[in-house]
């Protein structure tokens, strides 16, 4: 199973080695040879000068291959770090809210026992909300530079 798994990453391998098994299939069994037709199509069309183009546009496609890898590599790497970043994100939430929750468990008992004055009270439970909707904006960054992490949770 292991097998087909990885050949998605060789399909252009894959790819070319079937066009080779075309291109063989067809000198072999109708002596259709790729390379004498395309000489044969430049010598016609010889007064039009397509051969000085070749070269040319062979490198220039070469080269915009090779920014098109580029650029998929990139945007790959690019959603490799938000997935890395949202998981790490949903974790840190998960243990903010587990201390947040110890915390809000405390703050009962406090309020059962009478220990805090009421405007303490009202203070937590001020900073018990912001810290709530800071962890949750933080969550819900979508663009993963440093200032828009920042700017998710920076006081309002």
């Amino acid at each position: 199973m292991k097998i087909w798994v990885d050949m998605g990453r060789y399909r252009f391998t894959l790819l070319g080695g079937v066009l080779v098994a075309v291109f063989l299939f067809f000198e072999f069994y109708w002596r259709f040879d790729l390379f004498e037709q395309t000489l044969v199509f430049l010598e016609e069309f010889e007064e039009y000068e397509l051969d000085e183009f070749i070269i040319p546009v062979l490198v220039f496609g070469g080269f915009f291959f090779v920014d098109l890898l580029r650029q998929v590599r990139k945007a790959k790497v690019e959603e490799q770090k938000v997935e890395v970043y949202k998981a790490m994100a949903r974790s840190a939430q998960h243990v903010l809210n587990n201390f947040l929750n110890q915390v809000q468990l405390l703050k009962m008992i406090a309020e059962d026992a009478q220990a805090l004055p009421p405007d303490i009270i009202e203070e937590f439970d001020a900073s018990y909300e912001e810290a709530v909707n800071s962890v949750k904006s933080l969550s819900n960054v979508t663009e993963m530079t440093p200032e828009a992490i920042w700017k998710s949770v920076a006081p309002k």
